[in-house]
């Protein structure tokens, strides 16, 4: 739907990928992970003794990454003066100009009546993410 609108108005459409998405957002909870094998070598003045760390960030894999993700995005967008769409909690409008944007996991979709609005979305996320 956002193609056909953006083709039907002459808009133009730019695509993003947050390469580490699940990395940005902070775990609100405590999660501990056991250390593989011969990870000593990385700081050799640690206790051997040492199994399991405590994580700061979300990795790829952990269950609750992608509802962290979400939540950090959706919370800077808005900061960010976007305003979420109340039929799509992941379409957000530019409260300012003509632009809507499409989050799909860790891809972005942009779509506005000028390519420069774009550019000013694009170098925004890319200072955060």
């Amino acid at each position: 739907m956002i193609l056909a609108l953006a083709v039907l108005n002459g808009w133009e459409i730019d695509h993003m990928d947050v390469v580490t998405a699940f990395l940005n957002p902070p775990i609100n909870n405590d999660i501990y992970m056991s250390l593989p094998e011969g990870i000593e070598w990385l700081d050799p003045s640690k206790p051997a003794s040492i199994s399991t760390c405590k994580l700061n960030k979300a990795p790829y894999g952990l269950k609750a990454a992608p509802r962290l993700w979400y939540e950090h995005i959706d919370k800077f967008l808005l900061s960010a003066g976007f305003k979420k769409s109340s039929n799509d909690p992941n379409l957000y409008l530019s409260v300012d100009s003509e632009l809507l944007l499409l989050l799909y996991v860790d891809d972005l979709l942009i779509t506005a009546k000028y390519h420069s609005q774009i550019d000013q979305v694009k170098d925004l996320l890319r200072s955060r993410y």
